[in-house]
């Protein structure tokens, strides 16, 4: 286990791939057993394939970014928070309603473009160049560059490893943003 670089004397906790997925994939089945659903009728209203659920589950491979983002908003989640060794959802009352239906409309670039902007937002309130964020996120400056621009579909993993080298903790859905805090 390797530790992360530091963003202003802040070291970044060490990141473990495997165990990050693990935990992650925890996360998401006790979220999936707390709404009564079963794999098929999640991944039916996520819009993927049982499969992927089943895959972000057992947090034995990475998924896209936007396939969990569709998981995440199909299983209602109101807030994520991000540690070192996976995530925590908050649930809403009900995974339903106009808001539900708006950001599960919501094309992947469309997705996509939110996430980015969330990250450059959130690395110009550091006051980080884009050579700081990829460094502290083991990202190559063009990754980071074309992931903050939604012009490519990041992997999850690579998303929660930018989160975390900015310090971001929380993230919070809205129809039209991603806020990271």
């Amino acid at each position: 286990m390797r530790s992360e670089p530091a963003i202003h004397g802040n070291p970044t906790p060490p990141f473990e791939a495997r165990a990050f997925l693990k935990g992650c994939g925890a996360e998401f089945r006790r979220a999936r057993l707390a709404r009564g659903l079963s794999r098929e009728r999640l991944a039916e209203l996520a819009g993927v394939h049982p499969n992927t659920v089943g895959v972000a589950e057992r947090g034995d491979r990475d998924v896209s970014g936007i396939n969990e983002t569709r998981i995440l908003l199909a299983l209602g989640c109101e807030r994520l928070a991000i540690e070192p060794r996976g995530i925590l959802l908050s649930l809403g009352a009900s995974p339903s309603g106009a808001a539900f239906e708006s950001l599960k409309a919501l094309p992947d670039p469309v997705i996509a473009r939110h996430i980015g902007t969330a990250i450059r937002r959130r690395r110009a309130v550091l006051g980080l160049s884009l050579d700081e964020a990829s460094a502290a996120a083991s990202l190559h400056r063009n990754t980071l560059w074309n992931i903050e621009r939604g012009f490519v579909i990041a992997g999850s993993l690579s998303l929660y490893r930018v989160y975390l080298a900015l310090g971001s903790r929380v993230l919070v859905p809205h129809a039209d943003r991603l806020e990271l805090g």
